[in-house]
């Protein structure tokens, strides 16, 4: 069976989610890729399976939510580049390639081992070997210049120190002006209570950076540009059981989010 440690170990939360999700008849998604990785890797997900009812309506919504999103712009940009940064085992690419999109997975190298064994390297859709934070791989984007660019950065950025996050994203909105991006990010309460997720509580990592709004993003630089912003307990308010409750309390509806940026100050 395949194991993770570290940060690393944190993909399988969200994949045991859609995993979980494409059993349910009410299911928000069907995710055919996501089981058949599961089951090729002989994943068993045993230290998540208690108490996982919250994480996993989680997970489906901000699925939703960045698939819409991402659905949205391949909409308006059918030959665009993706760039997947942190992406573990996603299945993204499967569920939105329309035959002309350009994809790139970008994480750890001990991750590409196991991504290898489920997926295969094509001309529109490559494994980058990298930390997002090592900016080497923005080099190799060199040849899609021209390409419109979508970022996306899911369940990654609450690992990085704000410090860390700001860097990121001053990074990208200086190397490609008009690309726009994609975020998950938690309200700084919720980053302070992460030892009370019952997933990453199972693991070694631990929520560093938190946001009230993205909108305070637009702060950073002057070409970073807030768009819009979802969020999660807005949404399937039935399935969040008796969490749904806590949408009626601002700062915690507002807790987990899914952010749209876009970068360049022509924009």
């Amino acid at each position: 069976m395949t194991q993770f440690t570290g940060v690393s170990e944190t993909l399988l939360i969200p994949l045991y989610a859609r995993f979980l999700e494409t059993q349910r008849t009410d299911g928000i998604f069907k995710d055919k890729k996501a089981v058949e990785v599961v089951q090729k890797l002989n994943l068993t997900f045993d230290k998540f399976r208690d108490d996982f009812s919250i994480t996993q309506i989680g997970c489906a919504v901000r699925t939703e939510i960045l698939d819409q999103a991402t659905q949205a712009f391949l909409n308006h940009h059918p030959e665009a580049v993706v760039i997947n940064s942190g992406a573990g085992l996603c299945t993204r690419f499967f569920r939105l390639d329309n035959g002309t999109i350009m994809w790139l997975e970008i994480d750890f190298p001990e991750v590409k081992a196991s991504w290898n064994q489920v997926f295969k390297e094509t001309n529109r859709h490559q494994f980058i070997a990298s930390s997002a934070l090592n900016f080497s791989w923005i080099d190799q984007l060199n040849s899609f210049k021209e390409l419109p660019k979508l970022f996306i950065a899911e369940g990654l950025l609450m690992y990085f120190s704000q410090q860390q996050v700001r860097q990121l994203l001053s990074e990208l909105a200086l190397r490609f002006p008009q690309s726009e991006m994609l975020i998950e990010a938690m309200s700084p309460y919720i980053v302070k209570n992460s030892h009370r997720n019952k997933a990453i509580s199972k693991t070694d990592a631990t929520f560093q950076w938190g946001l009230s709004t993205g909108r305070q993003l637009s702060r950073w630089s002057p070409k970073i540009r807030f768009i819009e912003e979802w969020y999660y307990l807005d949404r399937y308010p039935a399935r969040w059981g008796n969490a749904q409750l806590l949408r009626y309390i601002p700062f915690i509806r507002k807790g987990m989010k899914g952010i749209h940026l876009c970068f360049g100050s022509g924009n």
